[in-house]
């Protein structure tokens, strides 16, 4: 089976699609539902470590909180869905529109923000924004935030909650040239500048989160991040940039993909082939949307803040799904249409369905995850 797209109405925006099959027979799909997976906007540093330069900087909102511009580039998110969607969905009320979040006031006011971008200078959502932090309220629309404890679907790199995952993801990483060649020297570096005793693969990520976010606020990371790990060696900065790329990539491998991806992937089926929501909004982290890319396999890299994962789904007169998955990396990149297993354009639901590691259920990640 082989699919046909027409532009539609809205630029570049895929309202009908013509799906070829066997025979010569055609039959046309409409765009009727949009899922978006985003990550918030862009944030504070999650933490620091002992000998961090910038331990006693006060940030605004505190650690890991949204930050003034990322407000405004989720508003702007907001405002693209809006320009791209609105119409064809009638997106003119909450009635057609469904917001997930994860427990974490950077995702809340990320959701609220994205939220105020589509309703701005509307009745429903106020005036045009005008940059800073939006004021105290309400978000627009209903946000339904999944408990740290329960949450299965968004932010699921806890060792608490989801050990398998953890234990799993380091079986991986141990088995990759780099960790064996790189970390153990990342490690004493990490341990004797970052004065982090004994550190773990979790604290790499970390510290090298920290001096990612730093970096993005305009504050200069350590002069010992930017040595050499040795004669031919890549910087400590470069070589924690290659760890934190290959520990969110392992989430997509086989042994992983099930408990960092499946209860996502899963909600997203069964609401694609059974909601009539317009639009399902899920807010979101880089290890989110990480973990659906690596585990289907379009992985390349963690994505910055407010990108953004896309799922169009069209349905057939005959109550036939199809979907197509966009990328959108960054505050301003384009959107990107992105491969569902070896074919491009919109394909059949069922092809999703049928993936042999997808879960039946969120209970069963919840169950998988446990030792």
């Amino acid at each position: 089976m082989a699919s046909l797209c027409l532009r539609g109405l809205l630029g570049g925006l895929l309202l009908v699609v013509v799906i070829a099959q066997s025979r010569g027979a055609r039959r046309t799909a409409l765009l009727t539902q949009v899922q978006a997976v985003c990550r918030h906007g862009g944030r504070s540093p999650r933490g620091t470590y002992p000998a961090d330069p910038y331990r006693n900087v006060t940030w605004q909102g505190g650690f890991g909180s949204l930050l003034p511009a990322g407000v405004g580039d989720q508003v702007r998110l907001g405002a693209l869905l809006r320009s791209r969607y609105g119409a064809a969905l009638r997106l003119q009320s909450c009635q057609r529109i469904s917001v997930i979040s994860s427990d974490r006031d950077r995702t809340r006011e990320s959701a609220r923000s994205l939220l105020h971008g589509l309703f701005q200078d509307t009745e429903l959502g106020g005036p045009e924004y005008q940059g800073g932090p939006l004021p105290p309220a309400d978000p627009i629309c209903p946000i339904r935030v999944i408990p740290e404890r329960d949450d299965f679907v968004l932010r699921l790199v806890s060792p608490e909650r989801c050990p398998r995952l953890i234990l799993a993801i380091e079986a991986m990483l141990k088995r990759t040239p780099e960790y064996r060649d790189l970390v153990p020297l990342l490690k004493r570096v990490v341990a004797e500048h970052a004065d982090i005793p004994s550190p773990s693969s979790i604290d790499l990520v970390n510290v090298f989160d920290i001096f990612r976010t730093q970096q993005l606020s305009g504050l200069e990371i350590p002069e010992w991040a930017h040595q050499s790990l040795g004669s031919g060696l890549p910087t400590v900065y470069a070589a924690l940039e290659r760890f934190f790329f290959l520990a969110f990539g392992s989430q997509g491998a086989p042994s992983t993909r099930s408990l960092s991806a499946g209860g996502l992937l899963r909600t997203m089926v069964d609401t694609a082939r059974h909601s009539d929501t317009a639009l399902r909004l899920y807010a979101a982290h880089d290890t989110t949307l990480a973990a659906l890319e690596a585990a289907l396999g379009v992985y390349s890299g963690p994505l910055p803040t407010s990108s953004c994962l896309l799922l169009e789904v069209f349905a057939a007169a005959d109550g036939a799904r199809f979907v197509r998955l966009l990328r959108r990396s960054g505050s301003s990149g384009e959107l990107r249409e992105l491969p569902l297993g070896s074919r491009r354009g919109p394909c059949p639901l069922t092809k999703l369905e049928e993936l042999r590691w997808l879960p039946d259920s969120v209970d069963d990640v919840k169950r998988m995850c446990r030792l």
